[in-house]
This record gives structure tokens, C-alpha cells and sequence, in this order.
């Protein structure tokens, strides 16, 4: 199965319904303005839930430890918790304002 990747200048949020988690980093980066694509996983996990962690496991590369959602990458780096994801956008952000 072809799974969304979205595009090399947004991240990309693997979600899935009733995920708190999931809520939580989706309202970090729109309140930071951060692109980013949503991939609901329901059906995915329903349809075929190992070829779907096989996806993300591949996609991740050795940093996942465990499945757990949400999944989040941005341009093939992975960020497992909502805090890496923080910390990255703050570099970003720092870069961004020393470049100007």
C-alpha cells in the first residue's frame, strides 16, 4: 500500500482519532505556523496494521523505539516525542533570525 509522505517543506503528523498526543503537537504547530500535513491512520491500522508499522518503522530508520503515535517527521528526520519536535522548530527558528 502507498502511504502520504507530503512534501519536503512540511511535517507530516501519522494521527490517529482520539489521540491526545496527536491534538497536541497538530495545535503546537499551527499556534508555531508550521506547514504540515495530517495523515489520519484509522483505516490504515483497520486494513493492514503490520505493513503500516513496517512503513513507519522504515521511514523512521533505527530512532523509532516503539510504535507510538503521533509519528512525525519533517524532510526524513523523525521526532519521536512532541518535545523533539519543539526543540527543532526553536533551532529553526534561531537559524532563521541569524540568517537575517
Amino acid at each position: 500500500m502507498n502511504y502520504p509522505i507530503g512534501r519536503n517543506d512540511e511535517f507530516v503528523i501519522y494521527s490517529k482519532s482520539g489521540c491526545k498526543n496527536c491534538s497536541i503537537a497538530k495545535s503546537y504547530l499551527l499556534k508555531a505556523g508550521k506547514p504540515f500535513l495530517e495523515v489520519n491512520c484509522d483505516d490504515y491500522i483497520l486494513e493492514n496494521k503490520n505493513d503500516f508499522l513496517n512503513f513507519i518503522f522504515k521511514k523512521a530508520g533505527e530512532t523509532l523505539e516503539k510504535p507510538q503515535f503521533p509519528f512525525i517527521f519533517f524532510n526524513n528526520t523523525f521526532f519521536q516525542s512532541k518535545s523533539q519536535m519543539e526543540d527543532f522548530c526553536n533551532k529553526e527558528l534561531i537559524d532563521e533570525f541569524l540568517e537575517c
